[in-house]
């Protein structure tokens, strides 16, 4: 038997990666553009500032350098990851999960 001292010892977040692209749209410019009221923006996403990502980058390229980030500031062996598990509002394939991809190509 397993004791309970023992079952969720190691378990936890051991670094944490980020990566944002480098182009930005200013929300209120958006707005004034869109002909939308810039509270929508400002208020709705509450945020001054959207990013754009570059025409070569997805959602799979961004999350793989957060993602590498995280493995170098952490000094983690991407063979002793036993779970990834990701959080998106961005799908880009609905027949494989993009923790899949990630853990593929990490």
């Amino acid at each position: 038997m397993i004791s309970d001292e023992h079952l969720f010892s190691d378990i936890g977040i051991d670094s944490i990666g980020f990566h944002a692209p480098r182009h930005f749209v200013k929300l209120e410019e958006l707005a004034r553009e869109r002909k939308v009221d810039p509270a929508k923006y400002a208020k709705g996403l509450l945020s001054k500032e959207m990013r754009v990502a570059e025409v070569d980058e997805d959602i799979i390229s961004l999350g793989l350098k957060a993602g590498y980030n995280a493995l170098q500031r952490g000094c983690i062996d991407p063979k002793s990851i036993d779970a990834l598990f990701v959080g998106t509002e961005t799908e880009v394939y609905a027949a494989k999960s993009i923790s899949n991809i990630f853990a593929e190509m990490l």
